[in-house]
């Protein structure tokens, strides 16, 4: 059973939170119910991010985008009377956009609710306003429900006031929308431009697509640039076949709103394999500029160079009636009073620094969740939270959060699961040559049993890496159908320290796309063994650019 906390004395509370996402939630709770008494300050919905324009309602487009390209596939599987066409087109499925909208509000609605009732039971104080600390371990509140204010001290203070959308920052930027105003679109757009090449970009320009809008996605890097490079191109082309035209290594110029309410955006694209025809003296054969990367955009391109003379192409591209801007986050630490305190933050991204038991450089005051920009995750903040707590009421003292191996998925279309080192970042750590790296491509039962062209058939890819002669797994990275619920379990055991022999031990499930986690080669005895007809590509045929094998796995 849990220790009282001791009496607040001087203080009106214990602890005090200012943020009622998924990280001051948790704390709180976890902190009232170790007997502390406990404040908790929110201007808007409970919940945060993740409930209100993350993670929830975005899974919910995610599944319903899923629906959608489930009833595409069933023709294949020879069920009669399928729409086969696209959605929204006169042979293909409609898409209730403002009934899936106000259904999924009414879902989002009732969450916060439900955060609500269990701060109530748990026997935390809710005031709805917003914090702003005036002096340490005191926090004035402008109350929500009034023109008044508030004044609350605490032992303790938690700032977890989280993250917000990152602004387009070029000209006209002001027609864009970001993540936060998709979920306030009231119709699906025809024509849709997404501005970033992250998780969020490469979720949202997928949702659109497979629900039936006309999709272009522009990035500054690759897309999903951070994750392995293996992930990235996989993606990149699975897009490409959906139909989304993806033009990476682009800078935006400007965004222009037209006379009959459409956008264009003026962009500077400077990819590699353009830039070498350039240099070349050559023209810009169709096939590079439709296939590199897929898009159309580039059919009134004319050559440019940058500051340094570096070559590229300059166009733009118009029609849009969305301009979604998805080029990261900041955090909402605007009018939150941390120089008056003297809280340690960064000016420019706004992210409060912390140690590794989330203390702040001022006693009795704490920062987690989005606001110190470690892991944005809302498992992360939760467990982060949660911690503080068992360390502040409990006397948990050495109890710290582990940042490493943290498992991530990515909603795209297909979506992705990864957790541990990229192939590269292994590399760097341990040395190639300390390095060994499993592949698996192939087409799951699925898309298999399929009626459709073998090589038109979407792909399973899944790679383990490993490091030393006992082959530590220290990385699992996957794209295909159903990888997001695959990896948890996988997590668990990269997280243990398993070895590829470990792995190689379990008995598989089969049929199922997971037994490929344990049931790969090696097909031979290459540093890099990739299963599949054609061979195993060594580390130096990897960074040349080698193909990889045939999709057709041995037996």
């Amino acid at each position: 059973m849990a220790a009282a906390a001791a009496s607040a004395g001087e203080f009106d509370f214990d602890y005090v939170v200012i943020g009622g996402g998924s990280g001051g939630v948790a704390s709180a709770r976890r902190a009232a119910g170790h007997g502390a008494k406990v404040c908790l300050i929110e201007g808007a919905r409970l919940g945060g991010t993740c409930v209100n324009v993350g993670c929830v309602p975005k899974k919910v487009m995610f599944n319903v985008a899923s629906a959608v390209e489930t009833i595409h596939d069933a023709s294949k599987f020879y069920i009669g009377n399928i729409p086969t066409g696209k959605p929204n087109a006169a042979d293909g499925p409609s898409v209730g956009w403002a009934a899936i909208k106000e259904r999924r509000d009414a879902y989002v609605a009732r969450l916060n609710g439900v955060y609500a009732k269990l701060l109530d039971g748990s026997g935390v104080t809710l005031i709805r306003g917003w914090g702003t600390l005036t002096a340490a371990n005191t926090v004035q509140v402008k109350l929500t429900d009034s023109e008044e204010t508030r004044t609350v001290t605490g032992k303790n203070v938690l700032i977890a006031v989280g993250g917000k959308p990152r602004e387009g920052f070029f000209p006209g930027a002001e027609h864009s929308i970001t993540s936060n105003g998709f979920f306030e679109l009231e119709k699906q757009p025809k024509r849709v431009a997404v501005i970033g090449g992250g998780y969020i970009g490469v979720e949202m320009a997928g949702i659109f697509r497979a629900l039936g809008s006309q999709v272009a996605l522009f990035s500054r890097t690759s897309i999903l640039k951070t994750f392995d490079e293996d992930i990235s191109q996989r993606v990149n082309d699975a897009y490409t076949k959906m139909g989304i035209a993806t033009q990476p290594f682009t800078d935006i110029d400007r965004l222009e709103k037209n006379a009959d309410g459409t956008m264009t955006i003026v962009w500077k694209c400077w990819a590699p394999e353009r830039s070498a025809f350039i240099e070349a003296g050559k023209s810009i054969p169709a096939s590079v500029v439709d296939g590199f990367p897929a898009c159309s955009c580039c059919a009134a391109a004319e050559p440019i160079t940058d500051k340094d003379g570096k070559p590229g192409m300059g166009g733009s591209t118009g029609g849009f009636d969305c301009v979604l801007v998805a080029i990261g986050r900041t955090t909402m630490v605007e009018g939150l009073g941390l120089e008056a305190v003297g809280i340690d933050f960064d000016k420019r991204s706004g992210r409060i620094a912390v140690n590794e038991h989330s203390e702040t450089n001022v006693p009795g005051h704490f920062a987690l969740g989005d606001v110190i920009g470690k892991a944005d995750l809302t498992p992360v903040a939760l467990a982060a939270g949660r911690t503080l707590a068992d360390r502040l009421f409990l006397g948990v003292g050495g109890r710290t959060v582990d940042y490493t191996n943290i498992p991530t998925v990515v909603f795209s279309h297909p979506p992705v699961a990864t957790v541990g080192l990229t192939q590269k970042e292994a590399e760097d750590k341990f040395g190639e040559a300390n390095v060994t790296v499993y592949t698996s491509t192939f087409a799951n039962m699925w898309h298999g049993f399929m009626d459709m062209e073998a090589d038109d058939k979407p792909k399973t890819f899944m790679k383990v890496v490993c490091s030393g002669d006992e082959e530590r797994v220290v990385g699992i990275h996957m794209t295909g159908i159903a990888v997001d619920e695959m990896l948890q379990g996988f997590g668990v055991a990269v997280k243990m320290g398993c070895t590829k022999s470990d792995l190689d031990s379990v008995i598989a499930i089969h049929p199922t796309s997971s037994e490929e986690l344990v049931t790969m080669g090696p097909w031979g005895g290459s540093k890099v063994a990739s299963r599949g007809i054609g061979g195993l590509r060594t580390a130096a045929e990897i960074a040349a650019g080698a193909p990889l094998p045939k999709d057709v796995k041995p037996e």
